[in-house]
């Protein structure tokens, strides 16, 4: 299931969905978007949002959203063992996170030989 996440109230409501290592980024990363664009802004306009993508049905989804694939991301790194976000900056006051199993992601987020995201 896709999850977005652009406060507080969503992000409690996927919590039993997603491991606590995901919930305390997340919160983390609403917390510095609440402090610089308001706390009830429309995270769909304003400073951005985070997604969950658990299946790789839920990265077609995200397609509908922006095409990650002609986008380039702006930061990729490993969250958990199993977990990786990347962020996509798309001007100076919005930016989407997606935060997807590793199982899961394109490629392109991975150095195989290196063992780490890029």
């Amino acid at each position: 299931m896709l999850f977005i996440i652009g406060n507080r109230d969503d992000l409690f409501k996927a919590q039993s969905h997603i491991s606590q290592d995901i919930f305390i980024k997340i919160f983390d990363d609403i917390t510095i978007m609440d402090a610089i664009y308001g706390e009830h802004r429309d995270y769909l306009s304003a400073g951005g949002y985070s997604l969950v993508a658990q299946t790789k049905q839920d990265l077609l989804t995200v397609l509908k959203l922006f095409d990650y694939h002609a986008h380039p991301f702006e930061w990729a790194e490993k969250v958990t063992d199993d977990y990786i976000s990347v962020l996509y900056v798309f001007n100076n006051d919005f930016s989407i996170t997606i935060y997807m199993p590793l199982s899961i992601c394109p490629h392109d987020y991975i150095d195989f030989e290196e063992d780490f995201i890029l």
